[in-house]
């Protein structure tokens, strides 16, 4: 009959978990012992094998795992016939499945401990050194080695084991167990230091995430978007509307490989972006060569959004006269801009790379604008006109009558070609 670890026959229930944690308790007796264990023969303490229990306890305490933590979850047995190596306590129910391969997993440890195959001894495997002290670590691990070695007298005495440990602490204290817990602190210490450290590394990922969204979509929709909320369309009641092209990009194109082109466009772009970071205004996109701005969305701004559009209108056109097309340097850039006022519905579309666009009548008549402009001009519909009520703020030529698809009948567009000083107060 197989004898309990400690010494007592199991108790007579039906929770056979009991047994299986009883097998595990013989994981700190030595080979000697358990294989006179599984003879059903008498053991006798000996200091060789306190010596070898010893070792276990002071691999747990290295490793900060139990006795055969990894063995334990990798070690298992499937088939029935080493299932009935295991023999079922007296008393107690057949096991199911489960708790039959947890115990035929604790049982072959022991086994394969009590008799190495082809003169292999099988030990609690210790996992790779990292830690301030690891030369120190690496000499404990070779006197754990030595205190659990198969034949029991070639394991040292207690007193050696006492001294080599006082001579490895690298603290200066006699007590055994007060060096382990020392060394656990630091680790713990360290461990605190790693974890804040991953956390602001974290920190600054998602900081950098979040910029990178809030460059795609407004900051508010955005939030609304990680939060996993539908975000609603919205209507806005006066916006200002900017498209801007590229006079002549057809023939720029045909004389341009598809590099040189990408390259002339992001540097073109780069440069608006950065000038558009100084006003109230959103980039909603760029198709091509075309460059499409907004003021007064996400975030209204009353009556202010048109004298926004036109300044910024004004800053471009000016900075394209010293803008250089990189494969093409003695060519002038020019570009054609249109701007249109009135209202507007915004919402995100799509759920994989969502954007945030404007529908409605006004961004049409906006493309109108800026396709049926002259070079190096800003082409505003009467919308845009009328929302400037202080016209003395601009310079603005009429075009006159144009044959263009519009809800006007009586169809008079404007010419913006310069700002002068603004009198107090209009821009409140």
């Amino acid at each position: 009959m197989f004898s309990s670890p400690l010494g007592e026959e199991p108790a007579t229930t039906n929770n056979t978990v009991v047994f299986s944690l009883a097998l595990s308790g013989l994981y700190w007796t030595a080979p000697e012992a358990l294989r006179s264990l599984l003879k059903d023969e008498r053991v006798v303490p000996t200091p060789a094998g306190d010596i070898y229990s010893l070792a276990i306890v002071l691999k747990e305490i290295l490793c900060k795992n139990s006795a055969y933590d990894i063995e334990q979850s990798t070690l298992g047995l499937s088939s029935k016939s080493e299932f009935s190596l295991v023999p079922n306590p007296p008393g107690l129910s057949p096991p199911d499945l489960n708790q039959q391969k947890q115990r035929a997993s604790s049982f072959d440890i022991i086994s394969r401990v009590a008799a190495p195959e082809g003169g292999k001894v099988f030990r609690p495997a210790i996992g790779e050194i990292v830690s301030e002290y690891q030369s120190v670590l690496l000499s404990f691990v070779r006197l754990i080695q030595e205190c659990w070695q198969e034949d029991p007298s070639t394991r040292p005495l207690i007193r050696r084991v006492l001294r080599q440990m006082r001579k490895l602490s690298p603290f200066k204290t006699t007590n055994i167990m007060d060096n382990m817990l020392k060394m656990m602190e630091r680790y713990s210490s360290r461990l605190e230091d790693i974890v804040a450290e991953r956390t602001a590394q974290l920190a600054e990922e998602k900081r950098k995430t979040d910029a990178l969204l809030y460059r795609m979509l407004p900051q508010n929709v955005a939030d609304e978007l990680k939060q996993g909320q539908h975000v609603q369309a919205e209507a806005f009641s006066s916006v200002t509307i900017y498209f801007s092209d590229i006079v002549g990009f057809t023939q720029i194109a045909s004389q341009s490989t598809p590099m040189e082109i990408v390259e002339f466009l992001n540097k073109l772009y780069t440069v608006f972006d950065e000038v558009i970071q100084a006003f109230e205004v959103y980039k909603v996109e760029t198709i091509g060569d075309a460059y499409m701005v907004v003021s007064g969305v996400p975030i209204p701004n009353g009556s202010r959004h048109v004298y926004i559009m036109a300044d910024l209108a004004l800053e471009l056109l000016q900075t394209i006269i010293d803008f250089t097309i990189p494969h093409i340097p003695d060519r002038q850039l020019k570009i054609r801009i249109g701007l249109n006022t009135g209202p507007v519905v915004a919402g995100v579309v799509g759920t994989v790379m969502p954007r945030y666009c404007l529908f409605g009548d006004t961004v049409n008549l906006a493309s109108r604008m800026e396709s049926h402009g002259l070079p190096q001009k800003i082409h505003m519909s009467p919308f845009t006109y009328a929302a400037i009520e202080d016209k003395s703020a601009y310079i603005i030529k009429e075009r006159g009558d144009l044959e263009i698809k519009a809800p006007l009948a009586n169809w008079y567009s404007h010419m913006l070609t310069i700002r002068v000083p603004l009198p107090l107060g209009v821009l409140e």
